[in-house]
């Protein structure tokens, strides 16, 4: 049972990058099949995760999730306040959750400890890794909870990820002060789904399938968005160095609906502080960002540049990442993408 086998599978597309599938005891996958079977209808019966929560989940799938990502835009173009989607994709997320924090999100939401939480901190312990690769086989200790082999390993993820997202509601004063400014939105006007609530404002929505989470920030000018959008990305940062999930900066992703050609320019300032295993330390990375401008915004904008003045060089950057997105009612009017302080001159 502390034995794993671990096979890197190469990721399509994408040099020098693996996907560890582990192996595990066949005794160790049928009883952790077995807790699985029962903690997941707990989890169920309970309500403990909320519905923006969709990976291994009964009725719920990558499904569920573009009916949100749908009903966001949708609300976007409707609506026309300033929003923002942050895309996170925590780094080894199987792999690398350290035992502490597992059960920790175990234990908040509910889980015994007599008897169980003791069960899997055993289970979760360190164990001896046969790491089967075309050079050969080598061998090293496993110290983290999250095999992807696991039968149980979806369920606890669930849990990390909510926990996660518990982590996100606590707010300072200031930011507190941001949301009850907000004039409160009808709900019947707006089709956006799996929506969070501060005092009757619709605001924010979280969603998150196993590793990968998002949450969308809807305000009423651009000034009191761009301060949520650094809120969150130092709390998503805070998090990684305080539970040790590794998280790449370059992995994350900003999305800009509904703001000015002027705020377009200065959002090459978004940077985030994370943990990284790679440098086994927290590291400094720019948070790369995409914007979706209306025409009118996007004519704006190559006129702030002066566009037509461009060497044909400089054009052709514009060019590769000024796109025109012919779906309307999914509020991809114009697509500008990147870092623009290293095209303005």
């Amino acid at each position: 049972m502390k034995k794993i086998s671990r096979f890197p599978i190469p990721k399509t597309g994408k040099a020098n990058e693996y996907r560890p599938i582990s192996l595990c005891h066949d005794l160790y996958c049928f009883l952790n099949g077995i807790i699985t079977t029962y903690s997941s209808a707990g989890i169920e019966k309970a309500n403990i995760l909320h519905v923006g929560i969709t990976a291994f989940r009964k009725g719920k799938g990558c499904h569920s999730l573009v009916t949100v990502e749908q009903s966001f835009r949708e609300d976007c173009l409707e609506g026309n306040y300033p929003t923002v989607q942050l895309d996170e994709d925590e780094e080894k997320f199987f792999d690398r959750v350290p035992v502490a924090i597992l059960l920790a999100a175990m234990r908040v939401n509910g889980f015994p400890n007599q008897g169980y939480l003791e069960f899997k901190a055993s289970a979760m312990g360190a164990k001896e890794v046969e790491i089967v690769t075309c050079k050969g086989v080598t061998y090293a200790k496993f110290i983290c909870g999250l095999e992807q082999g696991n039968p149980d390993s979806p369920t606890v993820a669930n849990l990390v990820i909510k926990f996660k997202h518990d982590v996100w509601d606590i707010v300072s004063e200031e930011i507190k002060k941001i949301f009850l400014r907000q004039k409160s939105l009808d709900n019947e006007k707006y089709a956006f789904n799996s929506i969070d609530k501060f005092d009757g404002r619709v605001i924010i929505c979280k969603i998150g399938y196993c590793d990968d989470n998002s949450k969308f920030i809807r305000v009423e000018n651009e000034e009191d968005l761009m301060l949520l959008v650094h809120h969150y990305l130092q709390m998503a940062g805070d998090l990684s160095m305080t539970t040790k999930i590794g998280r790449k900066g370059s992995k994350c992703v900003i999305q800009f609906f509904n703001i000015s050609a002027h705020l377009t320019l200065q959002l090459a300032q978004c940077t985030s502080i994370a943990w990284s295993f790679k440098h086994d330390s927290p590291i400094k990375e720019t948070v790369p960002f995409l914007v979706h401008l209306e025409p009118a915004e996007l004519d704006k904008l190559k006129t702030m540049i002066h566009y037509d003045t461009l060497s044909f060089e400089e054009q052709t950057k514009w060019d590769d990442i000024i796109q025109s997105a012919p779906h309307r009612h999914l509020g991809l009017l114009g697509t500008l993408s990147g870092d623009t302080s290293a095209l303005i001159t």
